[in-house]
Parts: structure tokens; sequence; C-alpha cells
């Protein structure tokens, strides 16, 4: 029932959203072209590239799809820049994806598909992908030894959209980090 409920809320959200874009455009209609000077909102569109990662149907390897609307992903960009209290365009890891998972706005929308995985027809959740970020910081520890630094401790904003565009990447991280885990085991053993 909840997640009926969060799928009807994030269809409301998308048609609340085209009504919007569709009442912008009529308005515009006769009116003179905006200011030069005037701040656009930021596009995510470039999220979605294609086949080549240039956008164009080249022959590269095929990358993973976003399937998060623009808003959710301005809404998780807004909690980036109030955890980035200084403007340095970097937090630690773990802060980040506490504050999205106790973000009310970002609470609504967890649940509804965020990533469609590239050569695949598998999705991955919101909340799924930011367990993946968890892991991979975990990664990074559990290779290091204690008095080297780990580097996936902070995220950047860039770093944080490629778990929804470079997914592959990270399913051969987490692969092999469990061969990883397998082995250290077995060496314990």
């Amino acid at each position: 029932m909840l997640q009926e409920s969060r799928a009807h809320k994030t269809e409301t959200d998308v048609e609340e959203e085209f009504r919007l874009i569709a009442n912008d455009k009529k308005s515009k209609v006769g009116q003179p072209a905006p200011k030069a000077n005037t701040k656009k909102a930021p596009e995510y569109e470039s999220l979605d590239t294609g086949f080549d990662g240039e956008g164009g149907l080249g022959f590269g390897r095929e990358k993973s799809k976003n399937l998060m609307l623009s808003s959710q992903v301005e809404v998780m960009r807004e909690v980036f820049e109030q955890l980035d209290k200084y403007s340095e365009g970097i937090l630690r890891r773990s802060d980040y994806v506490m504050a999205l998972r106790t973000d009310a706005r970002v609470i609504d929308f967890i649940d509804c598909e965020a990533v469609k995985k590239a050569y695949s027809i598998s999705r991955m959740t919101l909340d799924a992908v930011l367990l993946e970020i968890e892991k991979d910081e975990t990664y990074d520890q559990a290779k290091t030894s204690k008095l080297d630094v780990n580097h996936k401790q902070f995220l950047t904003w860039n770093e944080f959209l490629q778990y929804f565009t470079d997914y592959q990447d990270i399913e051969v991280r987490n692969k092999k980090q469990t061969h990883f885990q397998s082995q250290a085991a077995k060496a314990t053993a």
C-alpha cells in the first residue's frame, strides 16, 4: 500500500511538472525573449547519455540509464548544497547518504526506480543505489590498511551522479569486493 501511494504521488508530481511546463510555454507566446543574464535552472538531461557516452549512437559500451525526474535530482542537489557548508563541492559519503535517507522530500521517492542497468532489463530503486554508495566506501576501507587514506570516504556531486549513469563499473567493483572478501576469509581460516 505504501509503495502504491508513493507511485501515485510520483505520477501526480510528473503530471504537475508537465502541466507547469505547458502553462509556461503558453504564457511565453507573444512575449519578448528573456534577458541573457537571467539565471537558468540546471538541466539534467545530460545524465541520459547514448551508447557512446557522448549523447550519440556510436559504438561505445552501453551505460546505465537514469530514471530519476529532474525535480528529484534537483532535490538531491539541494540536500548536497545544504550539507556543503563551505562550498567545497565535496562531502563525507556517509553524511550525505544519511541526509538523503532522512530528508522528507527524498523519502517520498526513495522507493521509485532510479537506474536501468546497462545490458539488462533490471532496474534499481534509489534506496538500492544509496546502499551501493555505502558499500563503495566499505569496500575501499576493507582493502586499505588503517594507516592509509580512504579515498571513498568523500563524494563529489559528479561522483554521486555517476552512480546513475555508469552503474556497470560499480557492478564490476562489487564483484571484485566479493572475491576480495572470500579470499580474506580463506586466509584467516
